[in-house]
């Protein structure tokens, strides 16, 4: 497994998860806004754990325990969004960056 630094696509906004599982504390909407965007889902964790990518030394670990988040919402250019410290947080905090820039649910095709 690579490193979190060189794991995540450049033109993608993510939401990584410190050792949690964040689709877990996205609702199935949130995740369908998320995936419209070209969005991801990551969960980081220590070097040998069950995760997406390592936080291999530590640095993404140190920065949300001292900002007290266990979740962030990343644009594509590393700007920080929204943090948030539990599931309904992260949430709010989703609904509130996607209200910002106007994204809406994707739509169902119509039927014919």
């Amino acid at each position: 497994m690579k490193p979190i630094a060189h794991s995540m696509p450049r033109r993608q906004a993510v939401v990584p998860a410190l050792s949690l599982l964040p689709a877990a504390a996205l609702d199935a909407e949130q995740q369908a806004r998320l995936a419209h965007l070209g969005g991801r889902m990551v969960k980081i964790g220590a070097p040998g754990t069950e995760c997406d990518a390592e936080d291999a030394e530590g640095t993404y670990a140190r920065w949300l325990t001292g900002i007290g988040a266990r979740y962030v919402l990343l644009r594509p250019d590393f700007y920080v969004a929204a943090t948030a410290a539990d599931a309904e947080g992260l949430r709010a905090g989703f609904d509130t960056v996607m209200a910002r820039i106007h994204a809406s649910a994707p739509r169902a095709p119509a039927l014919a």
